[in-house]
């Protein structure tokens, strides 16, 4: 029997041609694995420019409290907008009589030339694909004096 003349054999499979599919297979594993962590770490860098930011802004609001300035808003409120959606949980001392400790500055309490810190905390959470996984607290402390 003759072969049509457009027909071809096919090569034949070495026992070793697998080979090179396997180690690209194991190379492009370690490469994205790599990449993935270096975008996790940014995301949690991200996030602990945004907290810093926030804690900037809320003692900021916190010092002027006391001022038309501020308007309306308590420290925590002007925190949390600035937050990029951060989940942050607040403490704000008035460090200058007693260290009593607020959820948000009751302006009412502030007086001119006290000296108020406030902390700002966000929990964070780094997993890569499950095999490695951290869960550091990120926090951030500004030290303000009242206007």
């Amino acid at each position: 029997m003759q072969q049509a003349p457009c027909a071809r054999r096919l090569p034949r499979l070495r026992p070793d041609d697998g080979q090179t599919l396997i180690e690209l297979a194991a190379g492009l594993t370690v490469l994205f694995m790599i990449l993935l962590a270096i975008f996790k770490f940014g995301l949690a860098y991200y996030h602990k420019v945004s907290l810093n930011d926030a804690v900037r802004v809320a003692a900021r609001t916190a010092s002027i409290c006391r001022t038309a300035l501020a308007g309306s808003t308590n420290a925590q409120t002007a925190g949390d907008n600035a937050a990029n959606g951060l989940t942050i949980t607040w403490t704000i001392k008035d460090t200058s009589r007693s260290g009593a400790s607020f959820a948000s500055v009751p302006c009412t309490v502030v007086q001119q030339g006290d000296t108020l810190t406030v902390t700002g905390t966000h929990p964070e959470s780094i997993s890569i694909l499950g095999v490695y996984s951290i869960n550091p607290t990120l926090s951030s402390t500004e030290t303000v004096i009242a206007e």
